[in-house]
């Protein structure tokens, strides 16, 4: 819901990634300037995958908006 939310708005953004050959979500401009970011990981069998990362600054901003958050998933 929240990851939805992120998207809708603008702060995070979905595309296909050619050479993991997925979608994957990162961060855009507007998400990294309220704290949330991304990074390349590679699990412990070797996938390699991207991880949405809130700073303080961005766990604030989450809570901050969950009244907008949770009301936009009831009007759905």
């Amino acid at each position: 819901m929240i990851t939805d939310w992120l998207k809708k708005n603008g702060y995070l953004i979905e595309k296909e990634d050619n050479q993991l050959g997925k979608k994957i979500t990162l961060t855009t401009e507007k998400g990294q300037a309220v704290g949330i970011t991304h990074s390349l990981q590679t699990s412990i069998s070797g996938a390699s995958y991207y991880r949405i990362e809130y700073d303080k600054t961005g766990q604030e901003f989450v809570l901050q908006n969950l009244s907008e958050i949770l009301k936009s998933q009831h009007s759905e």
